[in-house]
């Protein structure tokens, strides 16, 4: 998709140096109050935003157009095109804005200009452009913490509430867990652990050295993450940046949070539970990653290499001799850590899923414990992500 061509190629405005882009499908009845959380904070941040409206059937591109008369000091601009099956997914509606951001950042010289992502039904918090910028100083992507809106979780059905406040507590205590077994200087806890379309960042630089956004029908941002952990990029995920989603239950791809916010609505009127990742799968991929990054350049440099060597060996249950033949000095730790993942028989093996409340339970016991035992464990000695 050449959104250059639907754009004629403007360049970014003088001193922009942030871009939100926004694909919308027949979002009429929500793009009013998500361009309205934006207007006020790009205009002060010299922010431009970028809806593409594809497939829309409805009114989604003359409302954005009504707000761009109505705001003049707000630059949007809209591109309205509808793309051809199969491609007529949002991951190649997201790429298309993306991959624009990018060429204008690179063309205005500025390779650390911030490329930003939201959904036409989400709104974000009034300080979401200053407090990403405040993290990509330090960070070369960011992922902003998504939650369903105030008005609509009060509207919730209890048992649903419920649910949702277990899973949240649940994402935290595996983001704490996390932090305590492989810390990262540039993503210390408080943080979260979810990488989601809604709210994510990234510098134009990292963007291109992951590849780009893939075009994939469904789950770009998860891949996305994976392309980003490949290369090494340092990924703040921040409890800071914030925003609020719909907590519709008619998801349109399998697998995101709609998915998720329809599950706790079939559960909670069920009197069900939900099932969640095994605390013990979490542990352990912890653990791999931390043992390999102790024997990666230039932590191997240290006299306690075969020691090391040792314990990357049982945890990833290969020989020594294959821990050494597989890792390679020459590629980014992301990389060496996806290739040992692959191949690994602990790394495939897989738990079964517990129900959340129980799962909460045991990942705050194992926190306790690692606190328990060292308590200094939150310094990191390598910064590689």
């Amino acid at each position: 998709m050449n959104l250059a061509a639907v754009l004629e190629a403007e360049p970014l405005p003088q001193r922009c140096s942030f871009v939100v882009t926004i694909p919308a499908r027949n979002e009429e009845h929500s793009i009013l109050e998500a361009l309205g959380a934006l207007a006020s904070q790009a205009t002060t941040n010299n922010a431009l935003v970028i809806i593409f409206a594809n497939n829309c059937t409805d009114a989604t591109a003359i409302k954005a157009r009504d707000v761009a008369a109505a705001r003049p000091q707000l630059d949007l601009r809209i591109a309205e095109e509808s793309i051809a099956p199969p491609a007529d997914h949002v991951g190649t509606a997201r790429k298309a804005l993306m991959d624009y951001a990018a060429e204008r950042f690179f063309e205005a010289g500025n390779p650390r200009g911030i490329i930003a992502t939201t959904d036409a039904d989400t709104i974000v918090a009034p300080d979401w452009i200053a407090q990403t910028i405040r993290e990509t100083r330090h960070a070369d992507a960011v992922a902003g913490l998504v939650e369903i809106g105030p008005e609509e979780r009060r509207n919730l059905p209890p048992a649903v509430r419920t649910l949702y406040a277990q899973e949240n507590a649940f994402r935290r205590a595996w983001a704490e867990l996390e932090a305590l077994v492989d810390p990262l200087p540039g993503d210390p806890f408080p943080r979260h652990c979810s990488f989601v379309a809604a709210s994510f960042a990234v510098t134009a630089e990292t963007y291109r050295r992951a590849g780009g956004l893939p075009e994939v029908p469904a789950l770009e941002d998860r891949t996305f993450l994976r392309a980003l952990r490949r290369v090494d990029a340092r990924v703040r995920f921040s409890r800071d940046v914030i925003a609020y989603t719909s907590g519709r239950r008619d998801a349109r791809v399998e697998g995101g949070f709609g998915t998720l916010v329809k599950h706790l609505h079939t559960q909670g009127a069920s009197g069900g539970t939900l099932l969640v990742e095994n605390p013990r799968q979490i542990l352990e991929e912890s653990q791999r990653r931390a043992a390999l990054r102790r024997i990666w350049r230039p932590s191997r440099e240290s006299a306690n290499v075969t020691a090391n060597v040792a314990i990357v060996s049982k945890i990833f249950q290969m020989t020594p001799d294959r821990v050494t033949q597989l890792l390679d000095d020459e590629k980014p730790f992301g990389e060496n850590y996806e290739a040992f993942e692959t191949i690994s028989e602990a790394a495939n093996r897989v738990y079964p899923l517990v129900p959340v409340g129980e799962a909460v339970e045991e990942l705050r016991a194992m926190a306790a414990a690692l606190k328990a035992a060292v308590p200094t464990r939150s310094k990191a000695a390598s910064g590689a992500g």
